[in-house]
């Protein structure tokens, strides 16, 4: 009788008991859609190089994404305009760096050969200026301004010495004279490491800069 009674009394408090919602079942159902989900799934055929390239390129398109309105494919658009670009951009600076020239004559070498005289380097100028070799003729006008400040001892003729370096030399010893020997190296290096096109304004904008840096020494050694 008791146990009768007591199992009447827990049907009537089971009975009373509010269904779950959502239901158990539906509950788990949607738990396995979710970890069906790109995002959980461990088997994926991308490797880990892959994903973190599609990070990158995400992070990448959503500037521009954002920029034309969330519309993916303008966004697209100016992305690869940006590119392009960025591509000009990279390719002009480029040509104004060094560059390793095929022929005998790009292999220039810098130094001051010690038994040559700075007149010595200026007759050769005037020599190729007559012919119109103006790369030729630029050279030996930047070997002659070398050889003019090695003879009054404001420069060392280092062997192995740079354009670069005898400029950070010169502007030490003649600071007010920097800029004219930075525009005169940048001329000499701009026609020989940068291949730039060097004719008779080149050479003559070259020999202003580098006449004004001799007449400068010269004052100084008075």
């Amino acid at each position: 009788m008791f146990v009768t009674h007591l199992s009447i009394s827990l049907t009537v408090a089971l009975a009373d008991l509010p269904t779950p919602d959502p239901a158990p079942d539906a509950a788990r159902e949607k738990a396995k859609e979710i970890l069906r989900g790109s995002q959980f799934d461990s088997g994926s055929s991308k490797s880990v190089m892959q994903r973190i390239v599609d990070w990158i390129l995400d992070q990448i398109r959503l500037p521009f994404s954002e920029a034309a309105g969330g519309n993916n494919v303008v966004g697209f658009v100016i992305l690869i305009a940006f590119l392009v670009a960025l591509g000009y951009v990279v390719s002009r600076i480029r040509l104004r760096l060094p560059t390793f020239a095929q022929s005998d004559d790009a292999m220039i070498d810098v130094e001051v050969e010690a038994d040559r005289a700075a007149e010595t380097w200026r007759a050769e100028a005037e020599q190729a200026e007559a012919a119109g070799q103006w790369k030729m003729a630029l050279r030996a006008r930047y070997r002659w301004l070398l050889g003019e400040l090695i003879e009054r001892q404001l420069l060392v003729n280092v062997p192995g010495r740079t354009p670069g370096e005898y400029r950070g030399d010169l502007a030490q010893v003649l600071p007010d004279q920097a800029a004219a020997f930075t525009s005169a190296t940048d001329l000499f290096e701009l026609a020989w490491y940068g291949n730039e096109a060097t004719g008779p304004e080149e050479n003559q904008r070259f020999r202003t800069c580098a006449e004004q840096v001799v007449a400068a020494a010269d004052r100084v050694l008075v």
